[in-house]
């Protein structure tokens, strides 16, 4: 006992001094030059001007000589006063010459650092650039070089500080072209630009012989399978729009679209011509090196490297396959071995897992039933993982899917989790306070794990509403506040089942400490699987109602060993009460 309690109380004394240690920290005056040092380790080879954190994340300020770059969550997305000449002037001048006469121009990403200064070398009257977090343009602000202060200070440029997904939705007029300057789509918060859907709502804001611009990684030489699956995916996605898709083949692919049947081809006389009459000076698109571009030859082989993969996949929102391909195509330059392992789960499909679910259920029994007691003890375990599997995936495919509907997400982010918690909480408390009263504690865990499997079924039924572009985009805007109820529910039944379990587990004989331990610990590793398994895979590749499917078959699965193991789990409130393990 006395050794419990000396273990104790240096426990507690360095909880204390880590406490005390960290208040130290951020009050000292070295604090400050701590974290200066700190920042310029994470940032070797550059001189940090300044660095920031928004809601949205860190902005960074470098120098590299007389070169200013900066970084928005460790992407590059702006450099000056050298920019990327080459892509820059592509990039911009390609769909705005093709325009016979642009007024109204929108950039979506990357405006500052070449892009707005090229746009405005045509005869607009409006370019308006959407970037979510105002700390970067702050930063821009001040930090201005020549190239950023004619571009942030002309009367001309409108900045909105929106996300471009929400600004396509809001924005009463249209445009004569729009440039979406994004990196490939590699993370769940890119893809949503590439999708068929954000493609159909950007058609509709163009006007009329208006162009579409998107950039894709390319290659002049050899497509690799990845980014040719890559280049397919988004691609085939623009044409399932726009009735008018040409590709100009490079390093990097530009893709121009246009909702006008009457578009003309890409000739490079139209070009020159154009940039002859607007009197464009240009460093590196040259005539020369536009005919070079447009040449027959290189637009066959593009075609042809490109005809080679036809089980490729549309980029949709609710199944956003561009984030394997772009994932894929990351793996495959950085990561090989690895690549791998992502080419092989290409083929994965939902009765795959529905068979290994059904296999591992029907495995299990009899090894179980060999010691009643024991499989017991296993199947409130496997309850309690797929629990915590089943709250944070949902946690998941509630937030992604409010984000894809809605355009952004990042104030309501902190609103879904908390009312994730808040559920949890609340579920915990309720069921807490009505174990006394419960007679039956089997039949009560069989219903709550009835609800988790009517939630699942209702959450299949309401997202796949959503996403059906007839009246479940017409109702959109008054469902905010029940994504908040979705969340809040889905946390309120896994708060309910976590009390009722450790209950029944600790009527085995189990003191409370090992009951919490095991249990907790049970949770915490469905949680972890279900964070990584829907977040990297299931989503990129079943989509999001298939993986709705996936976490219903897997509370099937548990509510299957339930009842199949109900004559163990009900002998088991026939042994002495004891103390139970009911906190979370």
């Amino acid at each position: 006992m006395e050794k419990d309690t000396w273990k104790n109380r240096v426990l507690t004394g360095s909880l204390w001094g880590i406490l005390l240690a960290n208040v130290l920290l951020l009050i000292l005056p070295g604090a400050q030059s701590l974290e200066k040092n700190s920042t310029a380790r994470q940032w070797r080879g550059l001189q940090v001007l300044d660095s920031r954190w928004s809601p949205y994340g860190n902005v960074t300020v470098g120098r590299r000589e007389e070169q200013l770059t900066f970084f928005a969550n460790g992407v590059p997305i702006c450099n000056a006063p050298v920019p990327d000449i080459a892509r820059v002037e592509e990039m911009v001048h390609y769909p705005l010459l093709f325009i016979p006469s642009p007024r109204r121009v929108l950039i979506i990403g990357g405006g500052f650092g070449g892009v707005i200064g090229e746009v405005l070398k045509h005869p607009v009257g409006e370019v308006h650039y959407t970037e979510i977090d105002p700390l970067v343009i702050r930063m821009i602000q001040e930090n201005l070089t020549p190239l950023t202060r004619p571009e942030i200070e002309n009367p001309r440029v409108h900045i909105h500080n929106l996300d471009g997904r929400l600004f396509i939705k809001t924005a009463p007029e249209k445009f004569d072209g729009i440039i979406l300057n994004l990196p490939s789509p590699s993370t769940l918060e890119v893809n949503r630009y590439y999708t068929v859907e954000f493609f159909s709502e950007m058609a509709k804001s163009l006007s009329g012989g208006g162009v579409l611009s998107i950039s894709i990684p390319g290659s002049e030489t050899y497509l690799s399978p990845e980014l040719r699956d890559l280049n397919l995916c988004l691609i085939r996605s623009v044409r399932e729009v726009f009735p008018f898709v040409q590709v100009i083949p490079g390093d990097v692919n530009f893709v121009l679209a246009s909702a006008s049947k009457d578009s003309g081809p890409l000739l490079p006389e139209l070009f020159i011509g154009r940039l002859r009459d607007r009197k464009i000076a240009t460093h590196f698109l040259t005539e020369f090196q536009i005919r070079l571009k447009l040449e027959a030859q290189r637009q066959n082989w593009l075609e042809g490297s490109l005809q080679r993969g036809d089980a490729v996949k549309l980029n949709r929102d609710a199944n956003p396959s561009g984030l394997y391909y772009g994932i894929a195509y990351w793996n495959a330059q950085f990561h090989p071995i690895v690549q791998i392992v992502w080419g092989k789960v290409r083929g994965l499909h939902l009765w795959h897992l529905a068979f290994l679910l059904f296999f591992l259920t029907c495995g299990a029994l009899p090894w179980w039933r060999k010691s009643e007691e024991e499989g017991a003890g296993g199947v409130l375990i496997c309850l309690v993982v797929t629990s915590g599997f089943f709250g944070i995936a949902f946690s998941v495919l509630l937030i992604l899917s409010f984000q894809t509907l809605y355009g952004y997400a990042y104030h309501w982010i902190g609103l879904l989790i908390a009312a994730f918690m808040t559920g949890l909480a609340l579920g915990s408390w309720t069921m807490t306070r009505s174990l006394e009263k419960i007679r039956n504690f089997f039949r009560t865990l069989v219903g709550v794990e009835i609800l988790m499997v009517l939630f699942a079924t209702m959450g299949i039924i309401l997202l796949a509403f959503l996403y059906s572009p007839g009246w479940g985009q017409k109702i959109l805007s008054g469902m905010r506040s029940a994504f908040l109820l979705l969340s809040g529910l889905s946390g309120f039944l896994v708060g309910l089942e976590f009390p009722l379990s450790s209950n029944i587990f600790s009527r085995r004989g189990e003191g409370v400490t090992r009951t919490a331990g095991i249990l907790y610990a049970a949770d915490l590793l469905g949680a972890w699987a279900g964070s990584l398994l829907v977040g990297v895979l299931f989503i990129p590749v079943l989509g999001i109602l298939r993986t709705c499917a996936v976490i219903l078959f897997l509370k099937l699965a548990s509510l299957s060993l339930i009842v199949i193991m109900g004559r163990p789990l009900g002998r088991q409130e026939k042994k002495r009460p004891g103390k139970t393990a009911t906190a979370r």
